[in-house]
């Protein structure tokens, strides 16, 4: 019996220890994808030739924290899974999961060799760890992390945009290949970390809520330096999304109306004071984004990506190695990140990463509680995103992405909830009949 007990307790110390590691797990998760993406960032010039982009090309740093990260992400999911997070799921969102690694470990098997690892190939944005990644989700289900990701999200919200600012004032006044610049990396950043961090102030006030707002000041900047339109129209639903989701109640109208106004003031005097000192380059800017206004830019690469790849290649794919023909040159990306999906790993990837990740936002956005709607804003935002509307961004093993992960998490961790709470109804509202009956 003495035995048995003993066993017993040294379980129960290591599920508690277990339970405290998923939140540092998480937060060196998010730190070390975020140094890797800075030094990415800082290692490229302001023209494709300059830019590092072939696997084992970047510096060792980038590497090392690239690794750190992925390590650490795959373990935080994997130990909240274990501690009850997976049954907490319903039955389309875990036939979701098994689908996304079903799907990916047997594209992996069969196109990459132990050479493409050893080279850093397979853990590149077209390998199978993008897809392992999304067990983050259940790190995110885990009420635990969440104090910890929203004191991390902001430091490095901060940092990055302080980061972006010296970029464009030293080396990025004039962008030759905005689609691979220094400011481009942390404009695709700050869209979602600045956006967290600004849809999570609603409780903020005065100089902190000014604070929390400047990494989305510099973000909607930073899409009018680098020319890139659809970023700017996303930086505007992001505004009108902070506007919607912390809309005045009856009670605290005036209050909330000043408050808003003042708010505002804020944000134009900062971003006119920011370009009072690079106004050689933003009125550049703003006479190209001019130029390119209503300019059909896609229609051409959709045309040409149908006239190499058929439908059916659509439907499993052509695998992590698989290129299209582009004006004469193998590529393998496309500006739209569904057909993309489909074109690597088929329709089973493009609809099980739809369900594990962008459905949830969907589902919990109007929800009430004000973390879940912000959560469920950035996954609508991202689905939008996903379809073409926004350059530049496709699932990966990048900071943003493990975000998304952890806000999917979320949403999902809440409708587990209301499913608890409507079951526990339901048991409480039976109980009573079924004492009448035995009495």
């Amino acid at each position: 019996m003495d035995r048995y007990v003993t066993h017993r307790n040294e379980i129960n110390k290591t599920a508690t220890v277990t339970v405290y590691l998923v939140p540092w797990l998480v937060a060196i998760g998010l730190t070390g994808a975020w140094v890797a993406w800075v030094v990415a960032a800082q290692s490229i010039g302001t023209s494709v030739d300059e830019g590092v982009v072939d696997p084992g090309g970047k510096p060792f740093l980038y590497y090392v924290c690239h690794g750190i990260g992925l390590v650490a992400v795959i373990l935080a999911g994997i130990l909240a899974a274990i501690n009850g997070q997976y049954k907490k799921l319903d039955g389309l969102t875990r036939w979701a999961f098994w689908m996304l690694q079903i799907t990916a470990i047997t594209w992996a098997a069969a196109a990459y060799s132990f050479k493409d690892y050893a080279s850093f190939k397979a853990f590149g944005a077209t390998g199978p760890f993008v897809w392992m990644s999304t067990v983050l989700i259940f790190a995110g289900m885990d009420k635990k992390i969440w104090p910890v990701v929203n004191k991390v999200v902001p430091w490095i919200s901060d940092i990055s945009a302080i980061l972006a600012i010296v970029a464009v004032v030293r080396t990025h006044k004039d962008l030759t290949e905005r689609w691979l610049s220094t400011p481009v990396y942390y404009m695709v950043l700050l869209m979602w970390f600045g956006g967290w961090t600004l849809l999570t102030s609603s409780r903020s006030r005065g100089l902190k809520l000014y604070l929390r707002s400047i990494p989305y000041i510099i973000f909607s900047f930073l899409t009018v330096v680098t020319k890139t339109r659809s970023w700017l129209v996303m930086s505007l639903l992001l505004f009108l999304s902070y506007w919607f989701l912390n809309k005045p109640t009856i009670k605290n109208k005036c209050s909330e109306v000043s408050h808003r106004v003042k708010f505002c003031a804020v944000i134009f005097i900062i971003f006119f004071t920011v370009g009072f000192f690079l106004k050689d380059p933003l009125v550049r800017s703003f006479a190209d984004l001019e130029e390119r206004a209503l300019q059909d830019t896609r229609t051409g690469q959709y045309v040409e990506f149908f006239s190499d790849v058929q439908v059916a290649d659509l439907l499993l794919g052509r695998g992590p190695n698989g290129t299209w023909n582009w004006n004469g040159r193998d590529y393998q990306y496309f500006d739209n990140a569904l057909l993309w999906m489909a074109f690597i790993g088929g329709i089973p990837t493009t609809l099980s990463y739809f369900v594990l990740v962008i459905l949830p936002g969907i589902k919990a956005f109007g929800s009430g509680a004000a973390e879940i709607n912000s959560a469920a804003v950035l996954l609508l935002l991202w689905g939008l995103a996903c379809t073409g509307f926004s350059t530049y961004s496709n699932p990966s093993l990048t900071p943003y992405s493990y975000l998304l992960c952890l806000l999917a998490g979320r949403c999902l961790d809440s409708f587990a909830d209301k499913r608890a709470t409507i079951k526990k109804i339901i048991c409480d509202h039976a109980r009573p009949k079924v004492r009448m009956l035995k009495g």
